[in-house]
């Protein structure tokens, strides 16, 4: 820092170092399916909801695998063995440091890729604006309808409204109601429901 007058500039004060610190995900899980596919969740750093998050990176045995922009990821046909997971946050062109390291073991070279049950992830960003991505996924196909409500429970839009394959699925609602037009910034819910599974999460449109 210098101080300026009207004839001239003071000499540079003190430098100071300040280490900013970009913080991991957070509370990163794990499910085996189908006997060699590892399906990993996690969740955005606890107060930066709001920064520059761009997106994840994932680490098998200390090797990036995928650089997936929502906190979800599905790593297909994985080796016989013991294996380490962790992920990062991406911050632009910089990475954090890894989330908790968990240990998954496959012993079997399992054939069914498909989901072992059927359950409505996480969105990311959120908050967003103007777009997140929903994830989700069906152990079975199935009639299903995915759905945003506002904070009223009035139906803004509907995503999905017919039947889909089992498998590992997104959607992305970029904050329109069925019209077309911007919605406005405020609490916002998804909900995805079939013959035998409900589920409604929290979302934020921040604009």
């Amino acid at each position: 820092v210098t101080a300026v007058y009207s004839d001239g500039e003071s000499e540079p004060s003190n430098s100071e170092l300040v280490n900013i610190v970009l913080a991991p995900p957070e509370n990163l899980t794990y499910q085996v399916n189908g006997g060699n596919v590892v399906i990993l969740e996690w969740d955005t750093p606890s107060g930066y909801e709001t920064r520059n998050i761009t997106g994840f990176r994932v680490y098998r045995d200390n090797e990036m695998i995928a650089e997936p922009v929502v906190g979800f990821f599905a790593d297909l046909d994985v080796p016989a063995g013991l294996h380490y997971y962790y992920a990062t946050t991406l911050y632009g062109d910089y990475e954090s440091g890894s989330s908790n390291i968990i240990e998954v073991e496959i012993t079997s070279a399992g054939n069914d890729l498909l989901p072992m049950e059927t359950s409505l992830g996480v969105n990311f960003p959120n908050p967003f604006n103007p777009r997140t991505t929903i994830n989700f996924q069906l152990s079975t196909e199935s009639e299903i309808e995915l759905s945003i409500f506002n904070i009223k429970g009035e139906k803004v839009k509907t995503l999905i409204d017919g039947k889909l394959s089992a498998n590992f699925h997104s959607i992305e609602w970029n904050g329109t109601d069925e019209y077309g037009k911007s919605v406005s910034s405020g609490i916002y819910f998804y909900k995805m429901k079939t013959a035998r599974f409900v589920s409604t999460k929290k979302m934020i449109l921040m604009k």
